[in-house]
């Protein structure tokens, strides 16, 4: 199918013969090609009879020819961007390190990468190609950014520290390993100061941008067993495990679960859900029902019930609501406390007046 697209005749089925004016000179659009140096296309235009001349088509062209309801720079190279050339001139010059040459930005490796996807008989060896340039790339980064490593070790650290109840210090599972280290990379970008890049002492609001929750730069990772799968197929086995504990030795069950919920690791900077399912699959390791290799993998069902997960889950959930509890009521403790003490200080200071008066 792809040896029979063509690039260029889909562009001339659409321009030529079109007519537009620019400053009182109608032109017409005889022929269109691609400048594959530019990247651009640029169409053979007639003014008169026999006198023709070359043009790129661009968004004044394109406007003049179709209605053009919105700005599309993705729609390049018909259209171009607003301020396009402005902001690739702060690009550049942010690239450079800025003003000083001294930002972060001027250790940025970039580099060029041709799918040769549009060419015939190189569909499949192209990308094959550019995927073995963009690994190449990689590896040469990771030798000349020993931060890149510095942050798995991080990651790895922190996974045998939180869960040394599960690994006892070896945690030796590359997928928990590899995962973790994304979602760490993730939460690194969410701990960034945005800045516009015209104005650096500006900060980039990013108040409108859904689901985005900014993160104190000086929050520790916290690192995760369950992953979207998993928690996906935990959420929907559980649903009914209050149900299941009213039957016949359920809640014994669910109390050999209770009696390890103390070493559990909670999670800091996940939903509620997470961290209930979270604390279900330690459960399930430190009891032998699965292993790393079933985690990594996404799926536990195999190997454990309904009714495990669900008594497992109840001892978590109630667990979390009784240091709820406990939290609740730890200020009113507190104010019935002070209150008494207040209380006891000013019956002291009455007997105090009292016995120099009789003096």
């Amino acid at each position: 199918m792809l040896d029979k697209i063509d690039i260029t005749e889909v562009v001339n089925l659409i321009f030529a013969g079109k007519q537009f004016r620019r400053e009182e000179v109608l032109y017409t659009i005889n022929t269109v090609t691609f400048d594959m140096i530019r990247n651009r296309f640029a169409a053979r235009v007639s003014v008169r009879e026999g006198e023709t001349q070359e043009m790129w088509i661009d968004r004044k062209m394109f406007s003049s020819i179709f209605d053009s309801l919105a700005s599309t720079p993705g729609g390049q190279p018909f259209i171009a961007e607003e301020g396009q050339l402005v902001a690739v001139q702060n690009l550049i010059r942010i690239m450079r390190g800025g003003e000083d040459r001294k930002g972060g930005a001027r250790n940025i490796q970039c580099g060029i990468l041709s799918t040769e996807i549009g060419k015939k008989g190189r569909e499949i060896t192209g990308p094959q190609k550019a995927a073995m340039e963009l690994k190449k790339l990689i590896q040469e980064v990771r030798v000349t950014r020993p931060e890149i490593n510095e942050g798995k070790i991080k990651v790895k650290r922190l996974l045998n520290e939180k869960y040394q109840h599960i690994f006892q210090g070896e945690m030796n599972s590359s997928e928990l390993w590899r995962y973790n280290f994304f979602i760490y990379q993730l939460e690194n970008m969410r701990k960034a100061d945005y800045r516009r890049m015209d104005d650096i002492t500006r900060k980039v609001d990013m108040s409108n941008l859904v689901h985005f929750v900014p993160v104190d730069p000086k929050k520790e990772f916290s690192p995760l067993l369950v992953n979207p799968n998993l928690n996906i197929e935990l959420t929907s086995f559980s649903e009914t495990f209050e149900e299941l504990m009213s039957l016949p030795n359920y809640g014994d069950f669910a109390r050999e679960f209770a009696e390890k919920v103390e070493q559990l690791y909670q999670v800091e900077g996940y939903s509620e859900e997470t961290n209930i399912n979270n604390m279900i699959v330690q459960l399930l390791l430190m009891e032998g029902y699965i292993t790393t290799a079933d985690v990594a993998r996404g799926s536990v069902i195999q190997k454990v019930n309904r009714e495990t997960i669900a008594a497992a889950k109840y001892a978590v959930v109630q667990y979390l609501n009784t240091l709820r509890k406990s939290d609740s009521s730890q200020p009113f403790a507190e104010e019935q406390k002070t209150s008494s003490s207040l209380k006891e200080n000013s019956s002291g200071r009455k007997r105090h007046t009292g016995t120099k008066g009789r003096k």
